[in-house]
Formats: C-alpha cells, sequence, structure tokens
C-alpha cells in the first residue's frame, strides 16, 4: 500500500532533501510551501506523477482541511528557525511554528501519525561535560526554543506523533539556509521584503549623521499570513542607518514598545514639537492614526533649516548644501515624499557630535546659488532669499 504523506514548508532546506527521498520510496507527497523563494529547490522531482506541490500557506486552516484527509503522515518542516529570526518576527514565529501545528492536530485523524522534527534549542543553556538526552529536563531561553517545545509538547499529548530532537544539520541542499547579512547590499531588504510598504522615508531619527528608515505597511490584496484579526494589516517597519550605507533593523519591531499591527495607508514625516526629532503620522485603514513622537536616546546634535523664497513660501525644489565634520551633505527643500502624504518641508539634518553646519549653500530653483556661512547646533535657521551672499 502507497503511503502519503504532507509536508508542510516542504521547499527549504529539509524538505528540499527529504521529498526526493520520500518519493524514491514510493511514497506519495503533498508539499505544501509559500514558495516566495521561488520553486526551483523541487524542480528536480516536479516530473514525478506521485510528486503534487501546493502553493499556500501552512497556517491556512481551510487549506489544512482539504489536505489532510488525503495523507496517511505528517511532516511539518514550516518554521521560524534560530533564535534572532524568531526575535525579529515574533508573530510569524509564533503562529507559524506553534499555532500551525496546533491547526494540524485540531484537523487530523487519530490514525494519521505525526514526525516532527524539532529542535535542540530546547534544552537551553546546558552544563559543562553534561550530554543531552530524551530524558534531560527542557529549558528553552529563546522564542524560537519555547514554540518549538510548546508544539512538540502539544504533538506528544496528542498521541499517535514522534518527534525529532534534531541538533545542527550539516551539508548541502537544493535550498540552502538563508543568510540575512550581505556585504553587498542593504540587510533590509530581507527584512522587509515580505511587506507592502506604502509610506516610506529616509530621515536621521537619532541625529548621528547616518539616515534611517521607517517603513509604514499595509497590504491592498488578501494574503496567506495574517498578522491580526485584519487581513490586510502589517507591522511597520523601522531601521537604523549605518556608513555604507547599510541598515539594521530596529526592535521592537517598528521603533515603539508595543507592536502596532494595522493595515497603514500613509505616513508623513517632521519635527512637530521642534524639539530636534523627527516624528511621524501613520494614517490606518478603518481605524485610527498613530502620532509616534521621537523619543529616542541617545541623541546627536541637529541642525534644521526653513527655506523660503522673498515672499517667505517654502522654497520647494531648492537644494542645500553643507559640510558637517569631514563630511558634504546634500538634502532637498520637499514635502512630496512617501506615498499620499504632504510632509515637513523644512530640511532637517543630524550632525552627529559635530556643532556647527558649516559653509551652508543655497541652490535656488532658478539654479542661482546663495551662501548663509556656519550655522550652530540644535537650532531651526531660516534661510531666506536674498539675505545670504551671493
Amino acid at each position: 500500500m502507497t503511503t502519503s504523506v504532507l509536508v508542510t514548508g516542504a521547499a527549504g532546506y529539509l524538505g528540499s532533501v527529504l521529498i526526493p527521498a520520500l518519493l524514491e520510496r514510493g511514497c506519495k507527497v503533498i508539499a505544501l510551501d509559500t514558495f516566495e523563494r521561488g520553486d526551483t529547490a523541487l524542480a528536480h522531482v516536479a516530473a514525478d506523477p506521485n510528486f503534487e506541490p501546493i502553493r499556500g500557506d501552512a497556517r491556512d486552516e481551510n487549506l489544512l482541511g482539504a489536505l489532510l484527509p488525503k495523507v496517511d503522515l505528517i511532516i511539518p518542516l514550516a518554521a521560524l528557525v534560530g533564535a534572532p529570526l524568531c526575535k525579529q518576527d515574533p508573530i510569524a514565529a509564533k503562529t507559524i511554528n506553534l499555532e500551525a501545528i496546533l491547526s494540524i492536530l485540531k484537523l487530523r485523524s487519530n490514525d494519521q501519525r505525526i514526525i516532527y522534527p524539532t529542535t535542540n534549542s530546547g534544552y537551553g543553556i546546558g552544563q559543562k561535560g553534561v550530554f543531552c538526552t530524551e530524558e534531560t529536563p527542557l529549558n528553552p531561553i529563546s522564542l524560537c526554543g519555547t514554540t518549538k517545545v510548546d508544539a512538540e509538547r502539544a504533538i506528544l499529548d496528542s498521541g499517535n506523533g514522534v518527534t525529532l530532537r534534531l541538533a545542527t544539520v550539516f551539508g548541502m541542499a537544493p535550498r540552502m539556509r538563508r543568510i540575512c547579512r550581505s556585504p553587498s547590499r542593504p540587510r533590509c531588504v530581507s527584512a522587509s521584503r515580505r511587506f507592502t510598504r506604502v509610506g516610506v522615508a529616509l530621515s536621521d531619527f537619532d541625529n548621528d549623521g547616518n539616515l534611517d528608515l521607517y517603513e509604514a505597511n499595509g497590504r491592498v490584496g488578501r494574503q496567506s499570513e495574517p498578522y491580526s484579526s485584519d487581513p490586510y494589516a502589517e507591522p511597520n517597519l523601522l531601521f537604523r542607518g549605518f556608513a555604507g550605507p547599510r541598515f539594521e533593523e530596529v526592535t521592537p519591531r517598528g521603533g515603539t514598545r508595543s507592536l502596532l499591527v494595522a493595515a497603514s495607508r500613509a505616513a508623513a514625516f517632521g519635527d512637530i514639537d521642534n524639539d530636534g526629532g523627527i516624528d511621524i503620522v501613520v494614517v490606518n485603514r478603518d481605524g485610527g492614526p498613530y502620532v509616534l513622537h521621537n523619543i529616542v536616546q541617545p541623541r546627536g546634535h541637529w541642525a534644521t533649516f526653513r527655506v523660503v523664497d522673498e515672499h517667505r513660501r517654502d522654497a520647494l525644489g531648492a537644494e542645500v548644501t553643507m559640510a558637517v565634520g569631514a563630511h558634504a551633505i546634500r538634502r532637498d527643500v520637499r514635502a512630496a515624499y512617501s506615498y499620499m502624504a504632504s510632509n515637513d518641508p523644512r530640511v532637517h539634518v543630524g550632525l552627529g557630535q559635530e556643532l556647527i553646519a558649516r559653509n551652508v549653500i543655497v541652490k535656488w530653483p532658478d539654479g542661482t546659488r546663495e551662501r548663509f556661512g556656519d550655522i550652530s547646533a540644535d537650532r531651526v535657521a531660516l534661510l531666506r532669499r536674498g539675505s545670504g551672499l551671493r
């Protein structure tokens, strides 16, 4: 009799090796995966008549309910693996690592066996010279370990389940594990790829002299990975900028004490209270706005320039250049950036430890230039056309 197997997270590091082995032994395999990194990991078995790929999410109970009656054996591989990744996206870690398993247990029949590869992270920090066995008490210290231990406990308590506490698995696979940091491109690519990015701005939120990145996110279509009861809601993201350029995601996610998850539709940026920190107003679908007051500490020195024409109108389209320490800085006078938003048109520059913005020059929209000399830090300066030196 042919054994039918459901594998979730099928196109990953383990699945891309396991599924060909199952097919070689005559099993029928339903391979469930989002295939967000493409489907090449299983391309070499695509023509096998016993192979059925399904694009979908392991947390989709409707999809699981349709697939489970077709199989004898369940091997759930879908997971966020590793403490850093789970800390970066705790909602996805809990819903994929634990809640998806609970859904399978709720929907499967008692005669369907589960083989669950878990992790040795459940043991926590071991003792020198003491080797872990199946009887060693579990003491997870990370979200990754906790979710995997809770899932393992639920499977064993439900009956007809086997768990394999794998140590680190080495070797080559058709789909290798992802390395988050890349020297050739900003690190924010991996973290932000799955989100919609409605309102976006590069601004120096901590005034260290490097531009940071804020993303207001909100879906425009339903997807299989929910973050809240609102199917369009996504968390917003904040990335700290470094020289290079290089970006690292700020935690807690979004830079707020409590995670904010909503269907954001716009974000506007500016210094609301003139304290030298750029604040953010986020507009959300079917909900109130967020007013995010910048209380970053420590924060460097700053300078803000109100650039106006002879009639005191904001000189949109003008360019401001200056020297800050050993660096040449250029900023545009603009209000129109970030989708469906009008922003503070004043030019804000983080100075880091510097106390002076030197040799400030405005290039007006008609191409003429005007010098305003050196301007001291931590104040709003008015640069009015005709009041400088040509």
